[in-house]
């Protein structure tokens, strides 16, 4: 009984600490996710900010080139939010991806090392049982 309330014990602290671990780095990557988007959207908006001044500053200027300015421009300003939004979509996806590794590398080393010390626990306890039953049975042979 000792015995097996010890491995108990062993197991349930390994499980917890590998819990632990695992929310600890899910929080660590979620952050980092966050950090990332936050930050490309600030990149994006001034940049986005920038060339709409740009845009309308040339159109008010010049109304002799009006037109093909405008269109001109107009397309530099679809193609670079394009480009941003591109960068900011393969980042995000990049980093769910490594969550999502960690994520299942964790989930695995967790179920491994609680299968094994479920394991330890059993062949302990299994042990403990015979060698119970072994000295009852001696016992009851000298009695």
């Amino acid at each position: 009984y000792p015995e097996y309330t010890s491995l108990t014990q062993v197991l349930y602290s390994e499980y917890t600490s590998l819990t632990q671990v695992l929310y600890s780095e899910y929080s660590s990557l979620t952050q980092v996710l966050y950090s990332e988007d936050s930050s490309l959207t600030r990149v994006l908006y001034p940049e986005y900010s920038s060339l709409t001044q740009v845009l309308y500053s040339e159109y008010r200027s010049t109304n002799q080139v009006l037109y093909p300015e405008c269109t001109s421009l107009t397309q530099i300003l679809y193609s670079e939010y394009t480009s941003l939004i591109q960068v900011l979509y393969s980042e995000y996806t990049s980093l769910t991806q490594v969550l999502y590794s960690g994520y299942l590398n964790f989930t695995q080393v967790l179920y491994s090392e609680y299968t094994s010390l479920t394991q330890v626990l059993y062949s302990e306890y299994t042990s403990l049982i015979q060698v119970l039953y072994s000295e009852y049975t001696s016992l009851t042979q000298v009695l």
